[in-house]
């Protein structure tokens, strides 16, 4: 009989259950200490990782199981939320794509924020099992270490091994007060993932004019002053060549389309094949 997965206990009402299970896999497994040799804030049962690189914490936000989110990051348990799975993907980030509560996803980047600088003294603890480690070179000596505000802007830009952050996946999922919330915080819109696209294009190939009317009101607003920039943004291009209003005329969505034109997008943009939006 196989031994069960952690995901399959992280769903449910039992801390006991998780408990257990943690117990028996911990019993085979070591913890990463950090490169001072001192013990990894990762230590204990629900700082351990399965093989998808989550720990319990990770798989109940990842679940929507966000009654026992609240009950592990408060005491007794205080289980980490600063750690990352094999895809580069955060709690935090997890729970901005599964549409968490806002007041939980600002107590997550609350708490990410206070254990960054731990996070940062063992980030061997957050590399796949199957990759080799490299030490990262460290900071010149006297260099002032982030501000909490400068910590709070690095995690709202966090991305996965995708370049996928907490904007584009909450926009992709359509959560629009994640969405809010992000904007409301100031985070990058220029930010493209690894294919190129930026939440415009994301939002606009999902078919989600609300969505798509709410981005580009932020960056009029953001760039009233300096419209090139607006432009700039409503063109930005993915690894083909298309903007978000390519992705339109893709699905053939002509109100999107219309949209898009009135709000600056350039008809006379040509993707990597030479070829214009209508052309497609």
């Amino acid at each position: 009989m196989s031994a069960q997965h952690l995901s399959e206990v992280c769903g449910g009402d039992s801390i006991d259950n998780i408990t257990q299970l943690l117990k028996t896999l911990l019993s085979s497994a070591t913890l990463p200490d950090t490169e001072d040799g001192s013990s990894s804030y990762l230590e204990g049962i629900w700082g351990y990782k399965d093989a998808d690189g989550r720990t319990a914490l990770h798989w109940a936000v990842a679940l929507k199981n966000y009654d026992m989110v609240n009950k592990l990051i408060a005491a007794p348990y205080n289980a980490p939320v600063m750690t990352e799975d094999n895809d580069g993907a955060s709690p935090f980030l997890s729970a901005c794509m599964v549409g968490a509560p806002e007041a939980l996803v600002k107590e997550l980047l609350t708490l990410s924020v206070e254990q960054y600088p731990s996070f940062q003294k063992c980030p061997e603890a957050h590399k796949p099992q199957s990759e080799p480690f490299n030490p990262p070179v460290s900071a010149p000596e006297g260099t002032d270490p982030p501000t909490s505000d400068e910590i709070r802007s690095i995690i709202l830009q966090s991305s996965d091994s995708s370049g996928n952050t907490p904007l584009l996946v909450a926009v992709s999922r359509g959560h629009t007060h994640i969405v809010k919330f992000l904007l409301e915080n100031d985070v990058d819109l220029f930010h493209q993932n690894e294919r190129g696209q930026s939440v415009l294009h994301r939002a606009v190939g999902k078919g989600n004019l609300d969505l798509v009317e709410l981005l580009v009101r932020h960056s009029e607003k953001k760039f009233s002053e300096t419209k090139s920039r607006h432009r700039q943004w409503m063109n930005l291009q993915d690894y083909r060549g298309d903007s978000a209003l390519f992705y339109a005329s893709m699905e053939n969505n002509e109100e999107m389309g219309k949209f898009l034109l009135r709000h600056g997008a350039d008809r006379e943009l040509r993707n990597k094949e030479g070829k214009q939006f209508w052309e497609l």
